[in-house]
């Protein structure tokens, strides 16, 4: 998927356990926690580019993709398009 293809709405679903590390990261870095919240709502502006050096990680899969925290920290995430249509999901690709 093209950058041009990633504009447009986007909601953004959290894991249970990127919940637990951000905790532990606003109880003890909350620095790390303030560029965490950044790269997320980069990611949501654009996938594909931005702060954080935005990689794909080939290895876990299509749309797949990795923002640097820290120099030995990352968040990943997953990317998909989805059309909604009269009741019906359809992935696009």
């Amino acid at each position: 998927m093209s950058p041009s293809e990633s504009r447009g709405e986007r909601d953004a679903v959290f894991h249970p356990e990127f919940r637990e590390d951000l905790r532990y990261w606003v109880e003890t870095d909350r620095r790390t926690a303030l560029r965490i919240f950044k790269l997320i709502e980069a990611v949501m502006r654009d996938p594909f580019q931005g702060a954080g050096k935005p990689e794909r990680l080939k290895f876990l899969g299509s749309g797949v993709w990795s923002r640097r925290i820290t120099q030995g920290n990352i968040v990943w995430f997953s990317y998909m398009k989805v059309s909604v249509t009269r009741r019906n999901y359809k992935t696009l690709t």
